[in-house]
């Protein structure tokens, strides 16, 4: 197995990283030492490169800045656009159901301010991007929730 060139095992591994080199002129003059680390930390790191412009805009966590008013048994939705692993709802001193499916049998969790703060990170993720909420009864005063949803 060759160790030179574009096609190189060395080369190949650098690629998934979208460092490898693209011709022989770039693989004789780039340091695989070099790259190879650089491949190291960012694995460390749990990143891969995307060079110095990434066309990536979607964020990594959502948080209220401003806690979400609950004041019906109406069915309101939060959502926050991509697919979260872990949700964590807070900030709510009277019972709240919350969903993370908008229709279904069994889906709504009743919440007490005992158990707040409620986080929800099942093995895999919990692949959602939105939070359905209510009071718990018409008789329930209202009241507010925070959330921080996490990719």
């Amino acid at each position: 197995m060759s160790t030179v060139g574009p096609d190189s095992v060395i080369e190949r591994v650098l690629s998934e990283y979208n460092i490898g080199a693209d011709s022989w002129h770039e693989d004789l003059f780039e340091s695989d030492t070099d790259r190879l680390l650089l491949a190291l930390l960012l694995e460390q790191r749990g990143e891969q490169y995307l060079g110095e412009t990434s066309t990536s805009d979607e964020p990594t966590y959502f948080v209220t800045e401003e806690p979400v008013l609950v004041d019906s048994v109406n069915q309101q939705g939060l959502d926050w656009g991509f697919p979260a692993d872990t949700v964590t709802v807070w900030g709510f001193d009277e019972p709240v159901l919350v969903s993370f499916q908008q229709t279904g049998t069994n889906r709504e969790i009743p919440l007490t301010a005992a158990e707040a703060p409620f986080s929800l990170s099942p093995p895999g993720g919990l692949n959602t991007s939105k939070l359905w909420y209510r009071q718990m009864t018409e008789s329930a005063a209202d009241t507010t929730l925070k959330v921080l949803a996490l990719r």
